[in-house]
Parts: C-alpha cells; sequence; structure tokens
C-alpha cells in the first residue's frame, strides 16, 4: 500500500491479514517512497528497528502481540482498519516533506 498512490483500506486490510498476532510486536512504518509496511519487530527491539531501517521515514505504532491488532481478526475489524487508515494517511501528509523520522504516538 502507497500513501502516494491512492491507497485503498482493502490495501491495508491485506497487510494486516499477512500479520501474525501471536509472533510477537509488530510495527506499522512507512518508507520515504509512501510505502506502507506492518513487519514483526526482532527481539521487541523498537530503537533498534528504527535505526536499522535507514528508509524508514515514519512510524504509527507498535501493534502488541495478543491483542488482535494484527492479524485475520484485525483485518476483518472495520472500525480498527479505518482507525488506522486515517492516522496514516493524516500523518504521512505531515511527514512526507520532513527531514528527521516521524513517530506518530497519538492518534
Amino acid at each position: 500500500m502507497n500513501l502516494d498512490n491512492n491507497p485503498t483500506m482493502e490495501q491495508l486490510r491485506d497487510l494486516f491479514r499477512a500479520c501474525d498476532d501471536r509472533y510477537g510486536r509488530h510495527i506499522a512504518w512507512v518508507d520515504r517512497n509512501g510505502e506502507v509496511r506492518i513487519e514483526p519487530v526482532p527481539g521487541g527491539d523498537v530503537p533498534g528497528f528504527v535505526r536499522g531501517h535507514t528508509d524508514l521515514k515514519m512510524w504509527l505504532r507498535v501493534f502488541e502481540p495478543g491483542h488482535d491488532y494484527v492479524g485475520p481478526g484485525a483485518a476483518e475489524d472495520t472500525g480498527w482498519v479505518e482507525d488506522v487508515f486515517r492516522a496514516l494517511t493524516r500523518e504521512w501528509a505531515k511527514a512526507r516533506n520532513r527531514t528527521a523520522i516521524m513517530a506518530v504516538e497519538d492518534w
């Protein structure tokens, strides 16, 4: 899902659906080209994850395991998908032209 190329909620659902909530912490992040990713955080080390991704432009949130924040259940929760979609599109408009990485903590 690319935030600069007419993103859809169905694309975001696909990203959520591809994750496993039991696997561990996941992070929603956007690269410098507007591509959204939701990935596991190895060892739960968010600062290490952020430092290790030189193309990271914005990160939205860390999803803790066992709460259906990611996975098939999350993908079917329309309210959740809408909330995340709105936050991503709104915050990308702010982050797109910044030079520093933007951490979105309150959305």
